[in-house]
């Protein structure tokens, strides 16, 4: 029999387990049944088993060490497929994740695709005729931004004929638009805010105040405190790569899909 090295194996889907034997709900997951060499792991005390099958080694970045914030949010995300590094300019054969580098909307599209396995192989017709996407850009950045927008999580900006700013930076309050967007599109939509959260650079009347509500209430941030010790969204800031996958990693844990434990 082959064998299987779980560091080095992607979950194929995952399950919960029912209070029958035997009785289990999918959760995640892209394959309509087990692939061959899967091995079945309990999950840590979650009620879940996840289907592993053999994959690619997750490259361990040089920028990215064990004691690291984000390290484990990274590392999920790799695994899925929806982040990657860059080749380390001073060390050969190394990967960098550059977890304090800004995040373009075309990476940002990527990610949240991939890690809520929305992503096919074929490259669908346009959602959206982007007047700055073309179809022969391919699967990045086109076919990547196709898919966010097709499945309702991102969108672009008004005007005729609109255009997506792929490479345009993504700020922290697009991010978490987008977040919360995303939950809603995969039919878990997060839960409204039992009250305000506490940034005071926000203010209560603002248009986006219940999508930093809700965010805030989910977990998903937990602001920037200040000299004066009071937290602060800072709204308009670019977001880290860094940052940006502790979001998304804590929306992949709200909507319980997939083990999150690597």
């Amino acid at each position: 029999m082959r064998s299987l090295d779980v560091r080095q194996a992607t979950t194929a889907y995952t399950v919960a387990v029912g209070a029958r034997p035997g009785a289990m709900t999918w959760l995640s997951g892209g394959r309509t049944g087990p692939p061959d060499d899967t091995l079945a792991v309990a999950n840590q005390g979650d009620g879940t088993i996840s289907l592993l099958s053999p994959g690619e080694p997750v490259a361990e970045f040089q920028d990215v060490p064990a004691d690291h914030l984000f390290r484990a949010c990274i590392r999920t995300l790799a695994l899925r497929g929806a982040v990657s590094g860059y080749p380390d300019p001073d060390l050969t054969d190394q990967i960098c994740f550059r977890p304090d580098s800004g995040l373009t909307r075309a990476q940002m599209a990527k990610v949240l695709v991939m890690a809520l396995s929305l992503h096919t192989e074929a490259i669908e017709p346009a959602a959206v005729d982007f007047v700055d996407l073309d179809a022969e850009d391919g699967v990045f950045p086109f076919d990547y931004v196709q898919e966010a927008t097709a499945a309702g999580i991102i969108s672009g900006f008004v005007g005729d004929p609109p255009r997506f700013g792929p490479y345009e930076p993504v700020t922290r309050m697009q991010l978490l638009r987008i977040v919360v967007k995303a939950a809603a599109a995969v039919g878990s939509p997060l839960p409204a805010a039992p009250a305000p959260a506490p940034f005071v650079d926000l203010p209560s009347d603002a248009a986006d105040a219940a999508v930093v509500n809700t965010a805030f209430a989910a977990g998903l941030i937990s602001g920037v405190p200040g000299a004066d010790g009071r937290l602060r969204l800072m709204p308009w800031a670019p977001v880290t790569r860094g940052q940006a996958a502790k979001v998304v990693y804590g929306l992949l844990a709200s909507l319980h899909t997939g083990d999150l434990r690597q």
